[in-house]
Order: structure tokens, then C-alpha cells, then sequence
């Protein structure tokens, strides 16, 4: 058996190999929670599940919010969770980045965010059978039970910034099996992925809302991401912003800004 390697070479090949440098810890604790502030990304994203959940007593139906597991989430949340546990100073590094504190409303799991900067896209659960996420519209409650939007303003009361993703490759927003499926007679919003009149009916619950994305993942064309300009034009009447966030595995966002 050979004995342990020595010398400059072997130093060399410890250090390449991910040696600890010894030189940050040695730092002021000031200088240390600077340079994690620096490393935090702002605005943080963070993804949530939706599923319905319907209520006997009541007759109406609100949304059931889960985190995505762990190994597949990309949320912010996930981030900021690893980077506090790694020090003190992380973990005030988090602190103190975190300017409106608030928290995802997921049982069993405290996950926190900034609810001054940060954006919280909705995913909604395609695959309970039977179910669907319509009639968030006041307007169209005579044709289905109720949407419970309390809930939802009760689950995110300082939430600025939410985001949906629209899915320019599935049905369009006429189709049953479609999220903010639309329920016009004349069929006035069959072209589109979102119905806008359902949209609003599920982002007016939100009573602190400011800004709205539109997650489109990527197109061989250009077709879909102009068809979503389109959209924020006919039916928002108000700015649009678009840039790429290549860190959280999409395309671009489109952004209303609410007026």
C-alpha cells in the first residue's frame, strides 16, 4: 500500500479539488453578509402547484397551494432556504435582503419571500380528474359554483407580483381541459390560451397586486410571443416589458403593469 502523497503537487491538487479558503471566514461579519447580499438574486421566482379544492357545505371551490419537490424546484425560496443555513452570516444575509418578509401558504413548509420584489407564479394541477379551474369570473357563477376568492387574498395579502404561464402549444382557452377557460357565446377569445375576462376575475382577489407575468417557455417562432404582446394590448391597455431569465430554465416574460 503506498503511503500519502506530499509536497507542492499534492497541495496543488487539494486545493484544485475544492479546498475550504479560509480567508472569507476570517472576514468581519459586516463584509461577510455584504458579499451574500451581493450573491442574492432580485427579484426571486418562486413557483407554486394549484389544485382545486371544493367545499360541500359551501358550494364553492378555491385553490389548494403545494411546493413542487425539491430535486425539480427552481423557486427562489429553495435558494435563499440553502444559503441561510450555511452560516450565521448567511442567514442574516437573508434577513436583512428581505425587505417585506411574507410566506407561501404551504402546510408544513415555511417557505418565505420578499413580497416587495419578488414574483410568485401559479402552476395549476392538470391532472386531478374531473376537475376544472373555471368560473373565477364573478360573471359567469350562474353557469358553475363560485369561485371562494377570499381565500386566495387571505393566502397571499401582500402579494405584488404573480405570474402564469401560457401554453401556446395546448388547448385553446374555449376547451374544457383548459385553465381560464372562457365562456363567451360568441367565441370572441377562441384564438387565445387565456381567457382575459377569467384572468382578471382570478387576479382581482389579490389585494395588493401591482404587476402581472406572462411565462412564455420557449418557441421555435416568433408567433407566440407576439400573440401575447397582442394580448396585453386588446386587453390590459397598459405597458408591457420583455426579458430573458435564462437561470430559471424559460424564455421571457411578458409583464402588465396594472394601472
Amino acid at each position: 500500500m503506498s503511503g500519502p502523497a506530499a509536497g507542492p503537487a499534492a497541495a496543488a491538487g487539494a486545493n484544485q479539488g475544492g479546498a475550504e479558503v479560509p480567508v472569507f471566514r476570517s472576514m468581519p461579519a459586516e463584509i461577510q453578509q455584504r458579499i451574500f447580499t451581493e450573491a442574492l438574486r432580485k427579484p426571486q421566482v418562486h413557483f407554486v402547484k394549484a389544485s382545486r379544492r371544493d367545499s360541500t357545505t359551501t358550494n364553492t371551490w378555491s385553490l389548494l397551494f403545494r411546493p413542487f419537490p425539491r430535486r425539480t424546484d427552481p423557486s427562489g425560496f429553495r435558494v435563499l432556504e440553502s444559503l441561510a443555513v450555511t452560516s450565521a452570516n448567511a442567514a442574516a444575509a437573508v434577513r436583512l435582503a428581505t425587505l417585506d418578509y411574507a410566506w407561501l401558504p404551504f402546510a408544513g413548509l415555511l417557505a418565505r419571500f420578499d413580497a416587495s420584489t419578488d414574483v410568485v407564479c401559479i402552476e395549476f394541477d392538470r391532472t386531478q380528474h374531473g376537475f376544472r379551474f373555471e368560473f373565477f369570473n364573478r360573471r359567469n357563477w350562474l353557469v358553475g359554483d363560485p369561485f371562494a376568492g377570499g381565500h386566495l387574498a387571505d393566502d397571499f395579502p401582500s402579494l405584488r407580483r404573480v405570474a402564469f404561464t401560457y401554453n401556446y402549444r395546448g388547448d385553446d382557452c374555449m376547451s374544457g381541459r383548459n385553465v381560464f377557460r372562457c365562456l363567451s357565446e360568441m367565441g370572441r377569445h377562441r384564438r387565445l390560451k387565456i381567457c382575459p375576462e377569467e384572468l382578471v376575475g382570478l387576479i382581482d382577489c389579490l389585494p395588493s397586486l401591482e404587476e402581472v407575468y406572462i411565462i412564455l417557455k420557449p418557441s421555435p417562432s416568433m408567433r407566440s410571443r407576439m400573440q401575447v404582446l397582442a394580448y396585453a394590448r386588446a386587453f390590459f391597455n397598459c405597458k408591457y416589458l420583455i426579458f430573458s431569465i435564462r437561470q430559471i430554465y424559460l424564455s421571457s416574460i411578458c409583464a402588465f403593469y396594472l394601472p
